[in-house]
């Protein structure tokens, strides 16, 4: 009975901390953000579908397993181009890298889109058969963003 006592405490205080980021950090963004979204064999903490970023609240019982959460948040961004974000509970830094890396993540979507409602102006018209030639500079904002 201790144990699951102890289970329930350690999941309150994962709770808490999940609120504390959503209400003084993630609110911010203007985004809309899912709470315990499943995505495949996934379950984020948040999850922002318009943009493919998913944010993890750390609890201590992600302190001995750093490398398995790496290879997993590696992972689906190689399959599918999410984000993870990882954030230790009640950590002012982490949260604050994790906003920036949002923000950096808001304004390379806003310019892809940019890019494509400039590609599209440009293209319109073309006739059948021809093929519009992208430059590299079109394409530099991708590098800089990563």
């Amino acid at each position: 009975m201790k144990q699951r006592q102890r289970e329930n405490a350690e999941k309150c205080k994962d709770i808490k901390a999940e609120n504390w980021f959503l209400n003084k950090y993630l609110s911010k963004t203007k985004l809309k953000w899912k709470r315990q979204a499943q995505w495949g064999y996934r379950l984020f903490d948040f999850w922002n579908s318009q943009k493919g970023i998913a944010v993890e609240v750390d609890g201590s019982s992600h302190s001995n397993k750093k490398d398995y959460d790496q290879y997993r948040d590696d992972k689906n961004y190689r399959n599918s181009g999410i984000i993870v974000l990882r954030v230790r509970n009640y950590n002012d830094k982490d949260a604050h890298r994790a906003i920036e890396a949002i923000k950096k993540a808001q304004l390379w979507w806003r310019r892809r889109k940019e890019m494509e409602l400039k590609y599209e102006s440009r293209t319109f018209g073309y006739n059948k058969g021809q093929k519009a030639v992208s430059t590299a500079k079109e394409h530099e904002f991708q590098a800089k963003a990563c």
